[in-house]
């Protein structure tokens, strides 16, 4: 891993990152809290075990769960387009 050009890399993943940004790719929000519904309770677990694993270690988790979010907005982006264009 020492040997690879950084340099390059870096600069390479900041102009796919901010491509992504100007991209129509739709990324999921963050879930509301609602203690009535299944779908609620699930979306406060997920925002407190997150807030939890943050407290814990954050180094661990921002990188991980940033590559992971912008991975599937942009995976997600990249389906649907190609499921509204396949021929009839």
């Amino acid at each position: 891993l020492a040997d690879w050009p950084w340099t390059q890399i870096v600069g390479g993943g900041m102009v796919v990152i901010s491509g992504l940004m100007l991209s129509h790719a739709i990324y999921p929000a963050v879930p509301r809290i609602n203690l009535r519904t299944t779908d609620g309770r699930v979306g406060l677990a997920v925002i407190v075990a997150v807030t939890a694993a943050l407290i814990w270690s954050p180094r661990l988790v921002l990188f991980p769960a940033g590559i992971a979010y912008v991975g599937y907005g942009a995976l997600k982006a990249v389906i649907l387009g190609l499921l509204d264009r396949l021929p009839e």
